[in-house]
């Protein structure tokens, strides 16, 4: 999920930067037994370019899996006609 946050970044700062904000980040998360997003929103770095909604949007897996739930359902309703139609 980290990546969606540092594609955000990208666009405002090097790609590089972008990686290298978020990577800090994380690791302070980590560290210090915080959020991601927690860690992300107390960098003024980060919070120069990106509101702690934003943030979390970002970090939100339902963001992070874009298509995926479609993609089940259509799997899941073949696979059950096809069960159905035998």
């Amino acid at each position: 999920l980290a990546e969606a946050v540092a594609v955000s970044l990208s666009t405002h700062v090097a790609r590089s930067e972008a990686q290298a904000l978020v990577t800090a980040a994380s690791r302070r998360a980590r560290m210090d037994g915080i959020s991601l997003a927690e860690a992300l929103a107390a960098d003024p770095a980060v919070t120069r370019w990106m509101t702690r909604d934003e943030i979390d949007r970002r970090l939100a897996p339902e963001s992070y899996l874009g298509e995926a739930r479609t993609f089940v359902e259509r799997v899941l309703a073949r696979v059950s006609g096809s069960v159905h139609g035998r």
